[in-house]
């Protein structure tokens, strides 16, 4: 029996970038950036934002190329409050 491959996941990357400097956000199954930054700051402000809108795992790399850190954005953690209920009024006869 053949062995199941588990769905791949996509997530967004923050890597250096060594041909122009700075940092660059690219998805893991994209052959191109995603955008791009000169200062590593507005690169993870900019893909956590991303990543939390397209429910992706974020990967920050640090400047050698390793993996420094993972969020993952693909899974709702806090329950949001709903409305709340409307007390019912009292009739006054």
């Amino acid at each position: 029996m053949a062995r199941k491959r588990k769905p791949r996941r996509d997530e967004h990357h923050v890597v250096p970038n060594k041909e122009i400097g700075g940092w660059d956000v690219k998805i893991n199954n994209a052959g191109r950036k995603t955008l791009h930054a000169t200062k590593k700051s507005v690169a993870v402000r900019k893909a956590r934002v991303l990543s939390r809108r397209n429910k992706t795992e974020l990967v920050i790399h640090d400047s050698h190329g390793r993996i420094e850190t993972s969020n993952s954005h693909d899974v709702v953690r806090c329950h949001k409050p709903g409305p709340k209920p409307k007390k019912h009024s009292k009739k006054r006869r």
